[in-house]
């Protein structure tokens, strides 16, 4: 990744760990100033828009220097501020602030430009931004203050367009970076909304996308040979489309069928994506579970069964579960039971001193009663 204002080039293993810090500020080969965009070719070549430096830096995979090329344009230099790069090695460069497209090769031969100051529509930009390639090469670009994505084909023709402005799903407010994922769809960073956007592939890409899927997972290549060609021939027409369908529900049966539980649901996930809510391809995930992919293996007789870890180690975390709350209810119940007893005791021992005063006070009014009557025998006499 490019870190903007340190002037750098960070490298990363998967996990996140950093691997290398490139480059530092100045205008020599492997210096940057204010680098942003980063893309790669087919052989793992990193490609920077060195912005500031008017050119693009192509490093190897390892971080080794390897070439400038100057972005000049009708004899004057431009700032790139992000980049893709074909299949082909021709590198598409966004010329943000001019609001145009550029396609150059490795020498810095101009081979396509287009793009001009406008509202969105055909080539009209308003500091487009960043920009990204499908498997089909057709280009994706931000459209920032027009807040939009705008779709090009691989010759740079306008294709079409989404996005308004708004908060909404499906709307952008500043729409910045964008990335094509493994399935085609499009990753797109919302800036002023504080989001990322993901979208569908549209539905060629889409196609094409499962095609490559099927490649790597069928067991017949005449099959992904067959599809191809009916890509290639006609890919719009609808009976294409079915096709594909059945070729998807053929592979999955056979993989299923071989045990190939992984590719399998590889498959299918991107085949319901595809054909979204069909009934056929829906039942046909129901058969998608690991007892359906066991069923034609020998099944070890019940007796010699074993419970597996994770399952033991569930039952036994149910079984501590269940007997601490059996111990929580006793131990309530044996609260609420002496609360009770000790309730009962005070009312016992209240009632007593109740009944001696009671008694007390009978004895006095007939201790009273008695010395009362003495004295009027003595007084009499």
């Amino acid at each position: 990744m490019t870190d903007y204002n340190n002037h750098v080039l960070l490298i990363f293993d998967l996990t996140g760990g950093l691997l290398k810090v490139i480059g530092e500020f100045g205008k020599e080969n492997g210096k940057f100033e204010y680098p942003r965009g980063i893309a790669s070719d087919s052989s793992g070549n990193i490609f920077i828009a060195d912005y500031n430096n008017s050119r693009v830096e192509k490093f190897d995979k390892e971080g080794t220097f390897l070439k400038e090329i100057k972005v000049m344009i009708d004899k004057k230099l431009y700032s790139p501020r992000s980049l893709a790069v074909t299949d082909k090695g021709e590198i598409w460069v966004v010329i943000s602030q001019q609001n145009f497209i550029a396609k150059i090769d490795e020498t810095g031969k101009v081979l396509k430009k287009f793009g001009k100051l406008g509202n969105g529509g055909v080539d009209f930009f308003n500091e487009p931004r960043y920009i990204a390639l499908d498997m089909m090469q057709n280009l994706y670009i931000t459209d920032y203050n027009n807040n939009r994505v705008a779709i090009f084909n691989p010759e740079g023709e306008y294709f079409g367009e989404f996005g308004v402005k708004g908060a909404k799903p499906g709307e952008f407010d500043a729409p910045e970076g964008i990335w094509v994922d493994y399935n085609g769809n499009l990753l797109i960073v919302d800036a002023k909304n504080f989001r990322v956007q993901e979208f569908g592939a549209p539905q060629l890409t889409a196609h094409k996308y499962l095609a490559l899927h099927f490649e790597k997972c069928s067991l017949k290549k005449e099959t992904f040979q067959e599809l191809c060609k009916i890509l290639e021939i006609a890919p719009q027409e609808p009976g294409v489309r079915e096709k594909l369908r059945q070729l998807g529900i053929t592979l999955v049966n056979e993989l299923i069928a071989s045990g190939n539980l992984k590719d399998c649901g590889e498959v299918y996930k991107q085949l319901s994506i595809v054909f979204m809510n069909d009934a056929e391809i829906m039942e046909l995930g129901k058969k998608i579970t690991p007892s359906a992919v066991v069923q034609k293996k020998e099944r070890k007789p019940e007796a010699s069964r074993k419970t597996t870890p994770d399952k033991a180690s569930s039952n036994f975390f149910t079984t501590a579960a269940i007997v601490v709350i059996v111990i929580a209810i006793v131990a309530l119940v044996l609260v609420v039971s002496r609360k009770s007893q000790r309730n009962a005791r005070k009312a016992r021992r209240k009632k007593l001193v109740e009944d001696e005063l009671e008694e007390e006070d009978l004895s006095r009014i007939i201790s009273d009663k008695e010395e009362g009557n003495s004295d009027d025998s003595v007084s009499k006499s």
